[in-house]
Formats: structure tokens, C-alpha cells, sequence
């Protein structure tokens, strides 16, 4: 049996070892709780058990940009010609052209058995967006998730001043928040943005 209380973790190398799978996130791994058992043998993926509260520091996703996905999806927005994502001002298009997620901090509070991690409180921060979520996650980052993204108010301003009529669909505190459902792993991961929510916000303000 193997009981684990951890430090500073480099997640790549946990990954590798725990599932044998080459790992898509990066970045340093810090619990602040962290409880789990398991047996070596004979597939110590499926038997561990536990729960914990970990947080990720200066890592990535690797093989897919959230805020890119999220951007491109947005179409049929009224006053919005084609999708968000051509509205992203020259000085911001690095970040969400990047093939990988840059964040600043990742944490989540979680439940771990059967080889699933089922989130019941995770967040993401960049410089770009914060993303609050939950649901289910393998130990290769194939993701079942519930979200809402809140991009960055300089972001959100810059859509302000290039649409006409875009302030109406931003929160009270000027800035764009999107539901999301995210599905899948790396490359082939698919977030739905869901834009009912926005449309419902741009008519209250009409």
C-alpha cells in the first residue's frame, strides 16, 4: 500500500510514473492536502483512492490554447461579424495563438478512485482568463468538465471598443464570461462555448 503527503512535485514525472502515459499538463505540483493509497500491483492507476486539494504553479496545457478555442467558437453573436476571435487586438495575439495554455496558478479540489479524478472545485489563472470548472479528469488530462472562463477586462474592453454594442453582453464587472462545457485531451479537446448566456445579458441590456 502506498500513502502520499507531497511537497513540490514536478506533475509530468507523477504522471509518467502513476499511468505510463506521457503527460499534456506541465508545471510544478503543491499540495496543501493530499491523501491517497493504493497498490503497486497489480495496476496502481485503478487502485488508488483518496481525495486532496493540489495546486499547480507556472505550468501548461499542452496542445490546446482554452482562450483561442473559446474565441473561435464564438459565433452568432448579434453585432459580431464571424467569430470573436478576429477581434483579438495585435498585442494579445500571441497569447491566444499559442498551441499551449500558459497559466500562473491551477488548483483543484478533488476526489480520486476507479483511475477518475472527479473535481469538485478547480480553477485556472493566466494572464488572459480565469476559469472556474468541475467534473471528471483521467490521470492523462482526458477532461469531462463543466466551466465558465472570465476573460481578462483589458481583453473584454478591447472587444468593447472594436464591436459596437458589445459592452451590452459584458458583466457588471466589464469583462466577458462564458459557460463552457470541455471535453477530451490535448490536441483533440473540444470546448463548447455555450452563448445562450450572453445573448440572454446582451437582450436584458438592449
Amino acid at each position: 500500500i502506498v500513502a502520499m503527503r507531497a511537497g513540490a512535485i514536478d506533475l509530468a514525472s507523477l504522471i509518467a510514473t502513476v499511468s505510463g502515459a506521457t503527460s499534456t499538463v506541465s508545471g510544478t505540483l503543491k499540495t496543501s492536502s493530499l491523501d491517497i493509497s493504493g497498490a503497486i500491483q497489480p495496476d496502481l492507476k485503478s487502485s488508488l483512492r483518496g481525495n486532496g486539494i493540489v495546486e499547480i504553479v507556472n505550468g501548461s496545457l499542452k496542445g490546446v490554447n482554452i482562450a483561442g478555442k473559446v474565441l473561435s467558437g464564438m459565433r452568432g453573436i448579434p453585432f459580431v461579424e464571424g467569430a470573436l476571435y478576429s477581434y483579438v487586438p495585435a498585442e494579445l495575439q500571441k497569447e491566444v495563438s499559442s498551441p499551449d495554455t500558459h497559466f500562473s496558478l491551477a488548483r483543484a479540489d478533488f476526489s480520486i478512485a476507479g483511475g477518475t479524478v472527479n473535481i469538485s472545485d478547480g480553477s485556472i489563472r493566466s494572464d488572459l482568463f480565469s476559469l472556474a470548472t468541475q467534473g471528471r479528469a483521467s490521470f492523462d488530462a482526458d477532461l469531462d468538465l463543466k466551466a465558465s472562463i472570465v476573460f481578462s477586462k483589458a481583453l473584454s474592453q478591447a472587444f468593447a471598443q472594436r464591436i459596437k454594442g458589445f459592452d451590452k453582453v459584458l458583466s457588471s464587472e466589464g469583462t466577458l464570461v462564458v459557460p463552457l462545457a470541455i471535453k477530451g485531451r490535448g490536441k483533440d479537446m473540444v470546448i463548447i462555448p455555450d452563448l445562450k448566456e450572453i445573448l440572454r445579458l446582451g437582450a436584458e441590456k438592449a
